[in-house]
């Protein structure tokens, strides 16, 4: 699932300069221990982070203008905020849902559809095992 958009990391607790955005937008894909990672970019400078051990919360309050903030904890007690700005509201709006899915269920994370069209019929976001 690929959408395109702005992002910014933004690690705190560093001594940094302020980072430019990023206009690669973001992907969630499948990791070989199938695992959700984001993934920030594209080709081999993608930055990619584990979802199911880092995410830390979700700011969701401006998804109908494009933007949200997804906190992350990263190991040796460091975190990072990934801004997104300039998203398409209904594509942003899908990657919320999973990532609550995640982060509330995440015994359920095994079960999300990353493969599915973004412009395509609505789901609940769960691969269904039976035919109908």
């Amino acid at each position: 699932m690929h959408i395109e958009c702005n992002t910014v990391v933004d690690y705190l607790f560093q001594q940094r300069k302020q980072a430019r955005p990023a206009t690669k937008g973001i992907t969630l894909f499948r990791n070989g221990q199938l695992q959700i990672c984001l993934g920030i970019g594209k080709g081999t400078k993608m930055a990619h982070f584990k979802l199911e051990e880092s995410l830390s919360k979700v700011y969701s309050s401006f998804i109908d203008d494009g933007k949200c903030t997804i906190e992350l904890k990263l190991a040796g007690g460091s975190s990072c905020n990934i801004i997104i700005s300039k998203a398409n509201p209904a594509h942003l709006n899908e990657l919320v849902k999973i990532l609550n899915i995640i982060d509330q269920q995440p015994d359920r994370a095994h079960e999300i559809d990353l493969n599915r069209n973004l412009e395509g019929e609505k789901d609940d976001g769960y691969e269904s095992d039976s035919e109908e």
